[in-house]
């Protein structure tokens, strides 16, 4: 399965169960595997037609991740299924370059402007690859549509 490093995805993924039966999702890894508010709390299955389940994944480096996505029955504290999902990060598609001027051995305050250029209001939120080197004061701004912010 394919994500873009820095940015959450939603999946989703069907369970048939002919026996109704109120279940819970659990992942081996909470560092990269989130689960939407409606998911977090346990669900109850369809005995008549498969039910959606969703995830959602957040790569934050380029490095491929494993992990497993169990499916338990609340009643009786059992897996009833269990997937093994390989994630394959991709860079995400960079579009524009800031040039941050700095001085060595020193901590240098720095801002930006960003212009947002769709027809809508965005949150964005700002995190550093490298936090040893570049550190992030400012991690959420509302960005209205055509207005420029620093």
């Amino acid at each position: 399965m394919k994500a873009i490093v820095g940015a959450k995805a939603t999946k989703k993924i069907y369970i048939d169960e002919k026996i109704p039966k109120t279940v819970k999702l659990y992942s081996s890894h909470d560092d990269v595997v989130f689960f939407p508010p409606d998911f977090t709390k346990p669900i109850t299955l369809h005995e008549d037609k498969p039910t959606e389940l969703q995830y959602g994944l957040y790569p934050k480096k380029e490095e491929n991740y494993q992990f497993v996505l169990n499916c338990v029955d609340v009643s009786i504290q059992q897996s009833i299924r269990s997937w093994l999902i390989k994630v394959i990060p991709e860079k995400p598609l960079i579009k524009k370059f800031i040039r941050l001027d700095c001085r060595a051995n020193r901590n240098n305050n720095v801002k930006f402007e960003y212009e947002n250029e769709v027809n809508s209001w965005m949150i964005l939120n700002f995190e550093s690859s490298q936090p040893n080197i570049l550190k992030v004061k400012l991690f959420k701004s509302l960005i209205f549509k055509s207005f420029t912010d620093s």
